[in-house]
């Protein structure tokens, strides 16, 4: 699907989540992570210049969540895929909102390195 390095935007309000998420996927050269922030307002605004190929967000955000984040961001962009991250111990109804609002592929923490790899070849085709 992608010809070229897919950009790769991170959104986790912990530090530590979002090293990690950036260290998994940076394994392979395809991905090029052009931004990481920690709030969903600082998500909108990043994605309103730059529009990435892949967003990896978490649920749980300060100010607007992950799931409102998502609704926008599919809006500005609709062909971006939207990967969710949160907590295994969260509300299953979580998951269905996050379908709802577009993000294509829900993932539990801790992620897994397997699994993300999976989640990305599945949106980028790599």
């Amino acid at each position: 699907m992608y010809d070229k390095a897919i950009n790769v935007l991170i959104i986790d309000d912990d530090y530590t989540n979002r090293r990690l998420v950036h260290m998994l996927i940076t394994a392979n050269t395809q991905f090029n992570i052009i931004g990481e922030v920690g709030s969903g307002e600082e998500a909108l605004e990043f994605c309103r210049h730059i529009s990435p190929d892949v967003v990896i967000t978490d649920y749980n955000l300060p100010g607007i969540n992950g799931i409102e984040m998502s609704r926008v961001i599919k809006a500005l962009n609709p062909q971006t895929p939207v990967l969710m991250m949160t907590s295994s111990y969260s509300d299953p109804g979580i998951e269905q909102a996050a379908k709802q609002a577009g993000v294509h592929t829900f993932l539990h923490k801790p992620v897994r390195a397997e699994l993300l790899h999976s989640a990305l070849a599945e949106v980028t085709g790599w």
